[in-house]
């Protein structure tokens, strides 16, 4: 089917070789990526490889050069009108304004201790801001065996779990605050405040980068990171 559109470019946003072969094999003539192992020859314009010390954004626009395009300063951004069903019918269980927290990371020695995270919920309740437990639930249930609010809301329990329903609740937030993950970049992507925790993470290549105002608090290891430094943050985005 591709082959058939006869296109004339193929910009490859990521091209580990497998894709390369892959859109090299509908016969595009000019194939443009940036250098992965064993991608070169399947590529008519191979772009040096990514700078792990350049924001994505940038490095991602490089791919755009060999057709005469130099990118503006780019940000992410998601619209979230189709949602708007979703986020209906989650306003009925979820009130606002609630801050979204998402207190979890793909590696447990990158996350700040839950015992700081759960004084984070009652400080902000104390704002009167509710508060909207972000994660998995094995994740989630690890929070709940430490500690429990009546008046928190979880999206394991009042969304249906699917990512739809998860970036609808995420799109509904006043504040996002979480560990640099997919979450955090989905709620900026909205124009969601956000406060993105990276310890350690890639704070120079993966910072927020969305079109909602942003704060970053980064350090060497989640250890010493406290409520207050978190507060901080939130409070700087004004």
């Amino acid at each position: 089917r591709v082959r058939n559109k006869r296109y004339d470019v193929a910009v490859l946003a990521a091209a580990p070789w497998r894709t390369a072969a892959a859109v090299a094999a509908t016969r595009i003539p000019v194939r443009i990526g940036l250098r992965r192992r064993k991608n070169r020859a399947f590529l008519t314009e191979a772009l040096p490889d990514e700078n792990p010390r350049e924001p994505v954004l940038s490095e991602l626009a490089r791919v755009l050069e060999p057709l005469g395009i130099t990118a503006a300063p780019l940000r992410y951004r998601l619209d979230p009108t189709s949602l708007s069903e979703r986020r209906a019918r989650l306003a009925d269980r979820i009130t606002a304004p609630y801050a979204a927290l998402h207190p979890f990371a793909s590696k447990t020695n990158r996350r700040v201790a839950l015992p700081i995270w759960i004084e984070l919920a009652q400080r902000l309740r104390g704002r009167a801001a509710n508060v909207l437990w972000i994660g998995s639930p094995n994740e989630l249930d690890s929070l709940r065996a430490l500690a429990s609010d009546q008046s928190w809301r979880f999206v394991d329990r009042d969304a249906n779990g699917t990512l739809a329903d998860t970036a609808a609740a995420l799109a509904g937030a006043a504040l996002f605050v979480g560990h640099d993950s997919g979450p955090l970049h989905v709620a900026g992507a909205f124009g969601v405040p956000v406060v993105g925790i990276f310890a350690p993470g890639e704070p120079l290549r993966t910072f927020p980068q969305g079109i909602g105002p942003a704060r970053m608090l980064a350090r060497p290891s989640p250890a010493g990171i406290t409520g207050d430094d978190i507060l901080r943050e939130v409070d700087a985005l004004g």
